[in-house]
């Protein structure tokens, strides 16, 4: 499977990088990396964390995540019952103010972290401008216009590996390496306007096409979906991680 995407993020979020050593924000408890109940620790601190976090942070670079705005997303997908090109400009994903932090998992000695999420209420929701041209399973498709996205009961989890660099203040800070994220849903539902060039009949049709046969229109995108949210996830991480010493993120 040949997949592509292209996250353009905001510039606050990804607009230059900090270098003066920053204090861990006081939303931000730390955890004692030599606790022997260290995950308790950071799912405590970790759920303690969300609501200021969603309200974005200017001087960590971390934007407003409820809604969370993305200037463009790019998929284009070349293979399998899937064949499209699809374009998505001005996306507002609203619902993240009902994230839940399950899980957080350090593994000092491996320098690996994990933390699962799951989404309650009503999930997420995506508007956006789009422009899709292609085949979704037998039938083909093409249009422009808006598009709304309802994801019911989405669950993510995501495990990042890290170094320890020293910098030129003499002081260690984690550099994130290798990541992955996988995630599940319950339930899609598209809402595609202005397909076929404003043909409601053929219009209506497809959406409906799209939502009987949702599953697998998931698992092929979801490849493309799940980059996007690596990318993002991780610009977010590392505008603290690389500007807050590590014996204050995780303390001896």
């Amino acid at each position: 499977m040949k997949c592509a995407v292209y996250v353009a993020v905001l510039a606050a979020l990804v607009g230059g990088s900090l270098q003066a050593a920053l204090k861990l924000p006081s939303y931000l408890k730390p955890c004692s990396r030599s606790d022997p109940k260290l995950n308790d620790c950071a799912l405590k601190n970790g759920i303690a964390a969300v609501p200021s976090l969603l309200k974005g942070d200017a001087k960590y670079h971390i934007p407003v995540l409820d809604p969370f705005h993305l200037k463009h997303i790019d998929i284009a997908q070349g293979t399998g019952p899937v064949k499209i090109s699809l374009a998505l400009d001005d996306v507002d994903i609203k619902g993240l103010k009902n994230v839940e932090v399950k899980a957080v998992n350090f593994d000092v000695k491996k320098k690996e972290i994990g933390v699962d999420l799951v989404v309650k209420g009503q999930g997420l929701t995506v508007d956006s401008k789009y422009k899709i041209d292609g085949q979704v399973l037998i039938l083909p498709i093409t249009g422009n216009g808006n598009v709304n996205l309802k994801i019911e009961n989405p669950e993510g989890s995501f495990k990042v590996s890290y170094d320890l660099v020293k910098k030129e203040d003499g002081k260690e800070y984690i550099k994130l390496r290798d990541s992955t994220i996988d995630f599940s849903l319950s339930k899609a539902i598209f809402d595609f306007k202005n397909l076929f060039n404003g043909d409601k009949a053929l219009g209506d049709n497809m959406n409906v096409f799209l939502n009987e046969n949702w599953r697998e229109v998931f698992t092929e995108v979801k490849p493309v979906l799940s980059e996007a949210m690596r990318t993002v996830i991780l610009q977010i991480l590392d505008q603290v991680v690389t500007t807050v010493p590590y014996d204050q993120l995780l303390v001896a």
